[in-house]
């Protein structure tokens, strides 16, 4: 997917062994997915009209065809900053860890978001979201089973389950199913 965030329980590898920094560092790395969606979100929002217009802000053109862009993005942008914020007070609580900017799917979505957004272009925007939110997803769900605080791991499981709503949001913006699996990808095609 182009995140590898880890694999394990309480910190440790299915196989005892532990991962590197322990929980404090997979918690850092759960905050770097969001403030990859935060950055993301932030300018999305902000090209396709923060003044409400339907405007891009860094072109003064109006946000093609979409006028629901600008108003998901900055709706889940506040959603994803709650659940970054959560993340910090977890991460100080557990101790100090470097937080890693995501590489890969994630952070080649959320730039490709940005750019489709400074273009004016709403729909290219919320597509490349989609996709950003998917890698995310995709890299906090590696990350749960290695957290093993019961509040961190209820903490994940929360941010991952506002990531299906963020992403259900963005596809009913783009006129899409919300929820075009019911079994998050869990059932055979």
């Amino acid at each position: 997917m182009g995140i590898v965030v880890a694999a394990g329980g309480c910190g440790a590898r299915e196989d005892g062994t532990a991962v590197r920094g322990g929980e404090p560092a997979v918690l850092a790395r759960l905050l770097g997915v969001s403030h990859a969606l935060v950055d993301a979100y932030a300018a999305v929002a902000a090209a396709l009209g923060g003044s409400s217009r339907g405007r891009s802000a860094s072109r003064g053109r109006p946000a093609r065809e979409l006028p629901a862009a600008e108003p998901a993005a900055r709706d889940v942008l506040a959603a994803e900053r709650s659940s970054a914020a959560r993340l910090e007070a977890a991460l100080r609580a557990a101790g100090r860890a470097t937080v890693p900017s995501p590489a890969g799917a994630l952070a080649e979505a959320a730039g490709r978001a940005v750019r489709a957004a400074g273009s004016g272009d709403g729909r290219g925007a919320l597509r490349a979201l989609v996709e950003a939110e998917r890698a995310a997803g995709a890299a906090r769900i590696a990350a749960l089973p290695l957290l093993g605080t019961p509040a961190h791991r209820v903490l994940a499981a929360r941010v991952i389950a506002a990531g299906a709503q963020h992403q259900s949001a963005l596809l009913a913006a783009l006129g899409r199913d919300p929820v075009p699996d019911a079994f998050a990808g869990l059932t055979p095609s």
